[in-house]
């Protein structure tokens, strides 16, 4: 099993979308067995998969806060399709980031909470128990800042996935978060694998955006050859509990996050061999 993080630290680039959109691809046109673990306070990722009503069954109560959390991660899941799941989140998690400013190892929460899905020991999903892993790959959508929630989703990531837009304020952000990466390699995660940076609301007719692809190819940032450009219909599909990928399959974004979702399955495939060789 592994675990990609979609993350970055400004807002607005389509880390949901983009988290919701590749989970779905991954598991409809790709097979992939998936769970989706939403640790956003705003819940979008949660709310664009069509689960309104958390309870007490989300992200808060495995996550806890400043003491441990009263459910395991398995306890919380629910069903969006045949082969994708989600953990969702509750907008309490925004206390419960501000309590775990206090717990001793907390970069480790969501790490630890994985293990339960990880099938190497003797885990139960709901009723069944596992000796294999349930899930292929588990993907994160993560907050819009650095705090504690953003930093244990990066404690606990094989890869780390970075949706940007093509835009100067996109990129001095995409400068400090990668500043900030480095921070989570010294001291918590140095396997961390940068999947790559995805220019998402692109519009390769723009000189504008041409000339950011062009900046931070050079500057060595590790550039995604396919871009997401901008659709009506991946807001409609959020809003239908589904993402673009399922609402529209011939719609060019769903294409485009194909084509991600190739670059992905592509990536787990010799991630899988290896482990295994």
């Amino acid at each position: 099993m592994q675990t990609i993080v979609v993350a970055n630290l400004k807002g607005g680039v389509g880390k949901t979308a983009t988290a919701h959109a590749l989970g779905d691809v991954l598991a409809t046109w790709f097979g992939r067995r998936v769970l989706l673990v939403d640790v956003d306070p705003q819940c979008s990722l949660t709310k664009a998969c069509g689960v309104q009503d958390v309870d007490s069954r989300s992200m808060v109560e495995v996550l806890g806060g400043a003491t441990w959390g009263q459910r395991s991660l398995d306890g919380v899941i629910r069903q969006v399709s045949a082969s994708l799941d989600i953990a969702p989140a509750n907008p309490l998690l925004a206390a419960v980031e501000q309590d775990l400013k206090m717990r001793i190892r907390r970069e480790t929460v969501l790490k630890d909470a994985l293990v339960t899905v990880a099938g190497d020991h003797g885990a139960s999903l709901g009723d069944r128990r596992i000796d294999a892993a349930p899930y292929d790959v588990v993907i994160v959508d993560t907050p819009p800042s650095f705090g504690p929630l953003t930093y244990a989703a990066l404690a606990a990531a094989d890869g780390l996935l970075i949706p940007c837009r093509p835009e100067y304020l996109s990129l001095q952000s995409l400068q400090v978060f990668m500043r900030r990466l480095g921070d989570v390699r010294r001291h918590s995660n140095p396997l961390i694998e940068i999947l790559g940076v995805l220019a998402t609301f692109c519009d390769r007719r723009l000189n504008h955006h041409k000339a950011m692809l062009h900046m931070m190819r050079t500057a060595g940032y590790p550039l995604l050859d396919v871009t997401i450009g901008r659709s009506v219909r991946v807001s409609e599909a959020s809003k239908e509990g589904q993402s673009v990928v399922s609402y529209a399959p011939t719609n060019e974004r769903a294409i485009e996050y194909g084509v991600l979702g190739s670059i992905i399955d592509t990536w787990l495939h010799d991630a899988l061999h290896s482990r295994t060789a």
